[in-house]
């Protein structure tokens, strides 16, 4: 039995409820149910540099599939004779040997009322997912290939993109390394999540660039010094303003990150000692240049004989907030550059 391949439409949106999660260092996935989930190529930095250049692990290529099947295995510690289909729709299931019982029952509880049941009712068959159904078991399969959609309104879709994920066939995005995905080729993109974050992401993004528009016009100095602390300027900053747009438009464009690094500088600005070391940094970057403030043998900044630390950044601040150097900080300030 294979799922059949589905096209991006338009699907009744109830309420969707998260049926599955799968947790990484700093990721977390969830499948839910009432949900659009797409299959892209998995981006692996070990794989061939040709592959690398696509960012995968596999060349894009439509029509190429793997073809997987729920996971047999045994429970931790058993034989061959232990073998069975690793569906977790049962306690003993091999995916549950670090929960308790109370954990499993829960997960089982979801699983049964959003897959199994309606699962079994449409096809009019009781027990057909049943762990010891193996003539079944053994003969479904679901076939993963690149931009293939499910639709987990249909239970038919939820219940192989569930089996596909719990068996590791598919990488959630985000959480390519872990280990229990180090065999899958493809990732599984959550199309309703990510359209969301990219909306936020180009709102956040038309925020900042207004607040930069707003600096350019009103304050240019401190968006120069701002500029300066975060790298994108050197000691002159001489750029005209069509050039200041087109540096920050590209900078900001280039990590979902910069968003959040621009508003944390902004913040740190707009409070009397954050602008004060700001503006000290953009000062110590002319210090630096001219040699007044030295660079050491071993790569450590040096002022006044005094040892401040191994970067400008750290230096600085090192500078305006010690207490011991609080003579050195005033000599600092009134340097005339």
């Amino acid at each position: 039995m294979s799922t059949s391949n589905l096209s991006v439409n338009s699907i009744d949106k109830k309420q969707s409820v998260a049926i599955f999660k799968s947790e990484g260092s700093n990721k977390e996935f969830e499948l839910r149910t009432n949900s659009l989930y797409k299959v892209i190529n998995r981006k692996d930095a070990d794989a061939p540099d040709g592959f690398i250049e696509h960012g995968t692990t596999k060349l894009p290529s439509l029509g190429i599939s793997n073809t997987v099947q729920c996971r047999y295995t045994a429970p931790q510690g058993g034989s061959e004779i232990d073998f069975k289909f690793d569906t977790g729709f049962y306690p003993e299931s091999p995916c549950y040997f670090n929960k308790s019982i109370e954990e499993r029952m829960e997960h089982i509880t979801l699983l049964k009322k959003h897959i199994v049941q309606p699962y079994e009712a449409s096809s009019g068959g009781d027990k057909i997912l049943s762990h010891t159904n193996e003539d079944w078991w053994s003969e479904y399969s679901v076939e993963i290939e690149y931009n293939k959609v499910f639709n987990t309104s249909q239970v038919s879709d939820l219940l192989a993109l569930y089996i596909i994920l719990q068996s590791g066939h598919v990488a959630p995005e985000g959480m390519e390394g872990d280990p229990k995905y180090s065999q899958s080729d493809y990732t599984i993109l959550d199309i309703d999540k990510t359209t969301a974050e990219n909306a936020t992401t180009a709102t956040n993004k038309l925020d900042v660039m207004f607040e930069f528009g707003t600096l350019l016009r009103k304050d240019k100095s401190k968006l120069k010094s701002m500029l300066s602390y975060m790298g994108l300027l050197g000691v002159r900053g001489n750029q005209d303003d069509s050039s200041l747009k087109a540096l920050f438009s590209q900078w900001i464009s280039e990590n979902s990150n910069r968003v959040s690094e621009f508003n944390r500088i902004l913040e740190k600005v707009n409070t009397e000692k954050g602008k004060i070391e700001i503006e000290a940094f953009r000062k110590g970057q002319v210090m630096l240049e001219k040699g007044v403030i030295a660079r050491m043998n071993n790569g450590r900044l040096i002022y006044q004989s005094r040892e401040l630390g191994s970067d400008l950044k750290s230096s600085i601040s090192n500078l305006m907030t010690n207490p011991d150097l609080e003579n050195i900080k005033i000599k600092f300030l009134e340097e005339d550059v």
